[in-house]
């Protein structure tokens, strides 16, 4: 099972929408990349998909395309979900 293959079913794609849940360590689950600390300011953030490529999936916040970041720290958003949950928190 390789980082690649893994990345191609996660589901996510270009221009969906996802928030950043986590930190990544040194080349976990096979990511070869490293995740310095200016990343984590991205964390709790949602932020567009803008490219899918071998070593990651690209992000931008708002402002710039950033960095290269692994598949299994990001969770798609869905605004209208959030708030129908939040709705029903209330309830």
């Amino acid at each position: 099972m390789s980082y690649l293959s893994e990345q191609n079913k996660c589901g996510l794609k270009i221009n969906d929408m996802v928030i950043v849940t986590r930190k990544a360590f040194k080349y976990e689950n096979g990511w070869e990349n490293l995740w310095p600390s200016y990343m984590d300011e991205i964390v709790g953030k949602v932020c567009k998909i803008t490219g899918i490529y071998n070593t990651g999936i690209l992000l931008e916040d708002g402002k710039y395309n950033r960095f290269y970041f692994p598949y299994f720290v990001l969770k798609k958003y869905d605004e209208e979900l959030i708030k129908k949950q939040n709705l029903e928190e209330l309830e």
